[in-house]
C-alpha cells in the first residue's frame, strides 16, 4: 500500500512538472501569442536610394504603427538576392527578420543561378506593389525615340548599352530576349538595383536604362531628367499615355518586364504570427498617406495575401522556366 501511495505522488510530481512545462511554453511567445515583443527588420535585396528602398521605408513606417513596434530596414543588396534572402531563411521563423520579396527577380535568380534560396522556403504575407517597367534616356540623348535607340544598337552592335536593376531582373531578361528573338545587339548593364542604374545614366555611362516605371522614375520623367522611350506591359499605362509599348514596336514577344515586390518570412513562422502581420500590412495598404507616397497605380486595388501571392510566385516559376527552356 506505502509503495503504491509513493508511486502515485510521484506521478503526480511529473504529471505537475509536465503541466508546468506546458504553461511555460505556451508563455514563452513560440506560439506568436505574444508577438511582436521586440523591433522588427525587413531586409531588401537592393541598394539604397532605388524604388524597392523607398517603397519598403514606406511600407515599414506604416506597419511600425499597426504593429507597436520599431520596425527596421536593411539594405543587403548583391548574390542575386542571396545577400539579404539567405539571412532571412537561415535565422529563427518567429516574424523578427522579414524581407522584401521582388519578382519576378527572386524567382529568375534562384531558377538561374545557385544562390542558395529556392522559393519555397518562403512565407509569402502580401503583395505591396505592382507595375511594368519603362525604358528611358537622359532628356539630351540622342535617341528621340524607341526606335532610334534599337536601330542604332543594330548598326552598332555591343556599343549601345542599357541599364537594369540586376543581372536576373525580368528587365534584363526581356533585354536579352530581345537580343536573342529579335536580333537587337543592344547591350545590358547590370547594377545592383534601380538607383545605381540611374546614377549611371544620368551620368551618361550608359546610352539607355530599363527601370521601374514607379512614381520616383516618374518624377524624374516630369522633372525633365528623363525622357520615356517605351513601356513593357501589355497595353499602354495610364500615367505614361504618350509612350508606346514593346508590343506595340513590334516586340510582341517582350510582355514579361513586370515589377512586384512583397512582404514575406521563412516558412515555419507561426500561424498567429503571419496573421498579425498580414493584418498590419493589409492596414498600412489602406492608408491613404501611404497610397499616395507609392503611387495609386501601384498598390493593388484588392488586398493580395499569402495565398494569392503564393499563386503569383508559382505562375511566375513556370512561365520562367518555359522562358529559359527556348
Amino acid at each position: 500500500m506505502k509503495k503504491r501511495s509513493r508511486m502515485a505522488a510521484v506521478l503526480c510530481a511529473v504529471l505537475s512538472s509536465a503541466a508546468c512545462g506546458l504553461v511555460g511554453a505556451g508563455s514563452s511567445g513560440s506560439d506568436g501569442a505574444d508577438y511582436p515583443s521586440k523591433e522588427v527588420r525587413i531586409l531588401v535585396p537592393f541598394a539604397a536610394g532605388g524604388t524597392t528602398d523607398l517603397l519598403v521605408r514606406t511600407i515599414a513606417k506604416g506597419m511600425e504603427k499597426r504593429l507597436d513596434k520599431p520596425v527596421v530596414v536593411e539594405n543587403k543588396p548583391g548574390a542575386g538576392g542571396g545577400n539579404a534572402y539567405n539571412e532571412v531563411l537561415r535565422g529563427e521563423p518567429d516574424g523578427y527578420t522579414l524581407c522584401d520579396l521582388s519578382l519576378p527577380f527572386a524567382v529568375i535568380s534562384s531558377t538561374r543561378q545557385n544562390v542558395g534560396y529556392t522559393m519555397d522556403k518562403f512565407q509569402p504575407i502580401g503583395v505591396t506593389y505592382r507595375g511594368p517597367n519603362v525604358v528611358v534616356v537622359p532628356t539630351g540623348s540622342r535617341y528621340q525615340s524607341a526606335k532610334d535607340l534599337f536601330d542604332a544598337a543594330r548598326a552598332e552592335p555591343g556599343d549601345v548599352e542599357i541599364a537594369t536593376a540586376g543581372a536576373t531582373v525580368s528587365a534584363h531578361i526581356e533585354i536579352e530576349r530581345m537580343q536573342r528573338e529579335y536580333k537587337v545587339p543592344i547591350k545590358p548593364v547590370p547594377f545592383e538595383g534601380v538607383a545605381p542604374a540611374l546614377t549611371a545614366l544620368l551620368g551618361k555611362n550608359v546610352d539607355a536604362g530599363i527601370v521601374d516605371a514607379s512614381k520616383e522614375t516618374l518624377r524624374r520623367i516630369s522633372a525633365g531628367e528623363l525622357r520615356a522611350l517605351a513601356v513593357t506591359s501589355p497595353e499602354r499605362a495610364p500615367y505614361l499615355p504618350d509612350v508606346p509599348t514593346f508590343k506595340e514596336l513590334g516586340y510582341t514577344n517582350l510582355t514579361l518586364s513586370v515589377s512586384i515586390d512583397g512582404l514575406a518570412g521563412p516558412k515555419g513562422m507561426p500561424a498567429a504570427v503571419t496573421r498579425k502581420l498580414q493584418t498590419a500590412l493589409q492596414e498600412t495598404l489602406r492608408d491613404p498617406e501611404v497610397i499616395k507616397t507609392i503611387g495609386e497605380n501601384y498598390v493593388p486595388k484588392e488586398f493580395v495575401g499569402p495565398e494569392p501571392f503564393a499563386k503569383t510566385i508559382s505562375d511566375l516559376q513556370q512561365t520562367y522556366s518555359q522562358v529559359f527552356k527556348r
